[in-house]
């Protein structure tokens, strides 16, 4: 199994025993709908407020009609509305009457598709001509939307958060390095050099044990180590490197002008070598990346080093809502012409209007946006500031080093964040001084193992 999908968070459990009972075969108890204009009518059922663009641009072929089912406004006098709302979902689900499409968050969604709720899209995808189909897509991204030869769900966006070394520092095979080539690597560095940009007391913590879980989490066995003395390591290279004093004070005591020096200090610091590793989100194939990479980096060439990880995954990744279509719908061929225009769909953008909205999943987007003109906001090919007496356009061989790098990332929209902020909130008492790294270390270890053993 995937990993990430073996995860049964509280919310699975709301669903726990009742979800699509004897219907793995995808076959549905009722009738397609059809209204009185003759179209074909397809429910949307959402748990949040949040509603893709797609749906209010309103676009869909006119042989379709879109309905939509918000469970949280069901359930939004309640206390509980949250729990209340899955209740209902889970309603639905039992009575055979789940929407035609789920739109959810992905953990929630992760939830489902272990579950069996969700319906394998891929045949339907090969089926239709006119729709989106497997060449069409980033081929990373694809990879991580699939689960055991499935594709139960998919988004039309998403982020890819990682980080950034000179490769003059490192060499190019330091690319998604290990928390010990991490460490050993600051350990070889130029007395004086700070290893990140810590804007807060947590950062640089937060940023070695981001993807610690890959190296200390079975998610398949439902087994974790954290006890050993690797993990312990971690903690204490982060601990005795956090700086006594933080950028985030100076920051939040800045007048707007003392915020723009401080602004062009940093900007300043990263060409100059003060700082080994620097964070970057891409957002966008945009005018963006083009600044947090080319112009913040002078130019230089960079190696993503991402987040330290045992098994490569360096950069995270993340989506906002995945959808995918239920086994209870009775006309999956009209519910994928949905999914298909959901997951193609780009929003017409101003060219005057910077956008950081995300990267689409497909390959003819992203080469729209490696080509769009210069007059564009949000072009990557505009005059990029370098922070000096110039400005310059991001070469070509830069930017197509950024495309391949966006096709390498290792794309998993179903990581288990539960076990993130179990690590985030007590690594936090090391950095503070209130735990040593072993003592850490044994309260997670403690806390994993209950998380893991309820989840199983």
């Amino acid at each position: 199994m995937k990993k990430g999908l073996a995860f049964i968070t509280a919310a699975a459990l709301v669903f726990a025993g009742t979800a699509c009972a004897g219907k793995s075969s995808g076959e549905s108890l009722r009738e397609p709908v059809i209204d009185e204009y003759g179209k074909h009518v397809i429910t949307v059922g959402l748990l949040g407020g949040y509603m893709t663009s797609a749906f209010s641009d309103q676009f869909f072929p006119d042989d379709i009609s879109v309905e939509f089912k918000y469970y949280s406004k069901l359930a939004e006098n309640d206390d509980q509305y949250a729990t209340k709302a899955m209740a209902l979902l889970r309603s639905d689900l039992i009575s055979g009457q789940a929407p035609d499409i789920i739109m959810l968050a992905p953990s929630c969604m992760a939830n489902l598709i272990h579950l069996g709720v969700m319906a394998d899209m891929y045949p339907l995808m090969d089926a239709c001509e006119d729709g989106i189909h497997r060449e069409d897509f980033l081929p990373n991204v694809l990879e991580g939307f699939d689960v055991d030869g499935e594709l139960p769900a998919l988004a039309n966006l998403w982020f890819i958060n990682t980080a950034a070394v000179k490769t003059k520092f490192l060499g190019k095979e330091f690319e998604s390095w290990t928390p010990e080539q991490a460490m050993q690597a600051f350990a070889d560095m130029p007395e004086g050099m700070k290893f990140c940009q810590c804007t807060d007391e947590y950062s640089l913590m937060q940023y070695m044990t981001r993807q610690v879980q890959h190296g200390c989490v079975d998610p398949v066995r439902n087994v974790c180590n954290f006890t050993g003395s690797d993990f312990e390591e971690l903690l204490r290279f982060s601990a005795e490197n956090n700086p006594d004093e933080f950028e985030r004070e100076s920051w939040e005591a800045a007048s707007d002008e003392e915020a723009m020096a401080l602004e062009m200090d940093a900007a300043y610091a990263g060409l100059n070598d003060t700082y080994l590793v620097n964070m970057i989100r891409i957002a966008g194939f945009n005018d963006s990346l083009a600044h947090s990479t080319f112009a913040f980096f002078g130019g230089e060439d960079i190696t993503f080093v991402g987040y330290p990880s045992s098994d490569g995954c360096g950069a995270y990744t993340s989506v906002n809502e995945m959808y995918g279509i239920s086994r209870d719908c009775p006309d999956k061929e009209t519910a994928w012409r949905v999914v298909s225009f959901l997951t193609n769909y780009r929003k017409v953008e101003d060219k005057y209007v910077h956008a950081d909205t995300g990267l689409n999943v497909t390959k003819a987007h992203l080469d729209r946006d490696f080509n769009r003109s210069a007059d564009y906001g949000s072009s990557i090919n505009r005059t990029v500031g370098v922070w000096t007496d110039q400005n310059v356009v991001i070469t070509e061989e830069y930017k197509q080093m950024l495309y391949d790098y966006i096709l390498r990332v290792k794309f998993d929209p179903y990581n288990d964040y539960r076990i993130a902020n179990m690590i985030d909130e007590e690594t936090a008492y090391v950095v503070s001084g209130e735990h040593s790294p072993g003592q850490c270390a044994d309260i997670l270890q403690g806390r994993v193992e209950i998380y893991l053993s309820e989840r199983e």
